[in-house]
């Protein structure tokens, strides 16, 4: 996986915690859970060699690109938040 990281276009990749078996390498063992995410990004930084902020916000925009829908605009009558507001 780390080979096909370095090998994508950045503005391809998002990230997920879909297989609930395998978790990030410091925590084999242990169910996965979404909040383990961030050892998925920290190295992706890594091999990126950049920051976590910048896979974070790369990888943020990747996904609202893919899922338009997540883009919730918030106006002066609207309460709603959207993933825009995590970063």
């Amino acid at each position: 996986l780390r080979e096909a990281i370095q090998k994508l276009p950045k503005d391809k990749i998002v990230l997920e915690t879909d297989s609930p078996y395998l978790p990030p390498s410091p925590l084999r063992g242990k169910r996965n859970e979404s909040s383990y995410i961030f050892y998925v990004a920290q190295v992706i930084s890594e091999l990126w060699k950049t920051s976590i902020e910048t896979v974070l916000e790369q990888t943020k925009e990747n996904a609202l690109d893919l899922f338009p829908r997540l883009r919730v605009r918030r106006d002066h009558n609207s309460t709603a938040h959207s993933i825009e507001n995590l970063t």
